[in-house]
């Protein structure tokens, strides 16, 4: 009788495991199951709950922030973590969590703010810098997300990826035998890391490295056939040695993988045009056009279009759709040297008048302008077929104009067809 008394004592002091939760603690709890099993709406409910019975719990309020974090609602689990840092601001977790959100929200600003304030508490914290690094990343300021990869390696040295990382930062910021190093121990790391091999790749092309390129671009494209930027990288770097079948091909892969890349499409069209073929490069050059919003951009294309629209007799249409872009770009207030070249092209403004608008303080664009005024110089008479003043223009073109010029390559063919290449 005794034990028996007992076991009806615990029945009626314990409650059973289905009763409803009474406390916050116990609405903790019951939505941290719920979170775990992936019952993320009735784990909501109970956080929710939770922080109806105790505002200030802390715990509520970052594991409703993870809750809202896995329906990848960012902006409910931002407001979620912030108020864990208002309750509790010396919670590092809480400071990552938040930098966390608001980077899947977009919000880079924010999100660098968080992960520092982050890695001002934990310091060892190396996921913290790594993503700081990311947000920087995003914000174009590669100095900032070089430091804070670099702090990231200090802790995890042996992280492919804050590697890969590093090196796309260096290669942004011109350093291209850091961007190489990077990829390179990023690939010992992780044999089948497919960025890795690419940014190195693309380190080795701004370097003039075109077999070393095309070597670790090939393994870039055979671990992953969907990155569209290795393969038009690796395309550059064949073009640059002469194989344009190769490049040709590769660029049509790129655009498999990514088929509204403006910059494939004005680069295949760029080779294009030094092969003649004029009706494919047409084409590529308008879809780049459509497609890029920066003024620059849709200059060169137009200005290439109406180039190829006069060697195959349609200059009216050429001129019609030029001054239609003319009427409404946005030119820059002074210096509108873009706009100079579409005019001399029209008829609007003379050679002389075309080569005082290149003439810049920096010696560098001065000369690059200069280079780029004669190649469209060489090419109006080359269709107009002034020969002797083509060449004469053309090779003065590759003379100012350095390996990098887009500019380059069509006078070097040009000249090749006009039967004087320099």
């Amino acid at each position: 009788m005794r034990s028996l008394s007992v076991l009806l004592c615990l029945l009626v002091v314990l409650p059973c495991s289905g009763d409803e939760p009474k406390t916050a603690a116990e609405f903790v709890a019951r939505g941290s199951r719920q979170l775990s099993e992936g019952k993320i709406d009735e784990a909501i409910a109970d956080f929710d709950a939770a922080l109806k019975l105790d505002p200030a719990s802390a715990d509520a309020w970052l594991k409703l922030g993870n809750a809202h974090y896995k329906k990848k609602d960012w902006t409910r689990a931002a407001a979620d973590y912030l108020e864990v840092t208002k309750l509790d601001p010396k919670n590092a977790k809480a400071w990552r969590f938040l930098g966390d959100a608001y980077y899947n929200a977009k919000d880079y600003e924010q999100a660098s703010g968080a992960y520092g304030e982050c890695v001002k508490l934990d310091p060892k914290d190396a996921k913290a810098w790594r993503f700081r690094g990311d947000a920087r990343y995003n914000l174009e300021d590669y100095a900032g997300a070089i430091a804070d990869y670099t702090e990231s390696l200090k802790l995890d040295p042996k992280n492919p990826t804050a590697l890969v990382y590093r090196a796309e930062s260096r290669y942004w910021k011109g350093d291209y035998d850091g961007a190489v190093e990077d990829g390179a121990a990023a690939a010992r790391l992780d044999a089948k890391n497919a960025r890795a091999y690419a940014i190195s790749g693309r380190g080795r092309l701004a370097k003039y490295d075109y077999a070393g390129a095309i070597q670790d671009l090939s393994t870039a494209v055979q671990l992953d056939r969907t990155n569209a930027a290795a393969w038009r990288d690796r395309a550059q770097a064949r073009q640059a040695t002469g194989d344009s079948e190769g490049a040709l091909a590769d660029y049509g892969q790129s655009l498999q993988a990514d088929r509204d890349s403006a910059l494939t499409c004005e680069l295949r069209g760029r080779l294009r045009y030094d092969l003649a073929q004029w009706n494919e490069a047409l084409g590529d050059f308008a879809r780049a056009y459509t497609l890029y919003q920066e003024v620059p951009s849709r200059d060169f294309c137009m200005i290439r279009a109406w180039l190829v629209r006069a060697r195959t007799g349609r200059e009216a249409e050429g001129t019609n759709l030029a001054r239609g872009w003319l009427g409404q770009r946005k030119a820059p207030e002074k210096d509108d040297f873009d706009g100079a070249r579409l005019k001399y092209l029209l008829g609007d403004l003379t050679e002389p008048n075309l080569f005082a608008a290149a003439q810049n303080p920096d010696a560098a664009v001065r000369k690059s302008r200069e280079g780029s005024a004669w190649f469209l110089s060489g090419s109006k008479k080359a269709i107009a077929g002034d020969v002797e003043g083509a060449k004469r223009a053309l090779q003065k073109a590759v003379e100012l104009l350095g390996p990098g010029s887009p500019d380059t390559a069509a006078a070097k063919a040009e000249l090749a067809r006009l039967g004087s290449e320099k």
